[in-house]
């Protein structure tokens, strides 16, 4: 089953397809992760009319950046999810760790922890709405 999914890194949008891994293709089965790939693999045995057995293996691989998550050494399906805690949101089941503050007017709203364990940090410096029919722009700073 073949989804889409969109990516907003950094305002740049992206559009993605990606295998579902919840749908897996029929008789395959994963036998490798990595962040960005899945590999699945179906093998079957087939005999001829000499009655000869032969096995034949075939091979997918899924290509989707962020596709799985590094958790106590295991790489597992990230998931779209973002839940709600004390001290804001998180998003904890994917490539890129992010916890999200409740208030905009600090220094950091957002926290991002990358696959290799750098921090970025960051918020809100300036709300602009512009009219798309007019041109005209209002920008609220902090």
């Amino acid at each position: 089953m073949i989804t889409f999914r969109q990516l907003v890194p950094f305002g740049l949008m992206v559009f993605v397809a990606t295998v579902c891994a919840a749908a897996e293709p029929d008789g395959y089965q994963i036998v490798e992760r990595t962040q960005d790939s899945a590999t699945y693999q179906r093998v079957i045995q087939r005999t001829n009319d000499a009655g000869e057995m032969t096995t034949q293996t075939n091979r997918l691989i899924a290509l989707d950046h962020g596709m799985h998550y590094l958790d106590n050494g295991e790489y597992k399906e990230s998931k779209d999810l973002v839940e709600s805690f004390v001290d804001g949101a998180i998003a904890r089941y994917g490539a890129y760790q992010t916890i999200f503050s409740p208030e905009l007017n600090v220094p950091a709203v957002f926290d991002i922890q990358t696959p290799d364990a750098k921090r970025i940090r960051g918020g809100v410096r300036v709300i602009q709405l512009t009219d798309l029919a007019t041109g005209k722009s209002v920008a609220w700073a902090r």
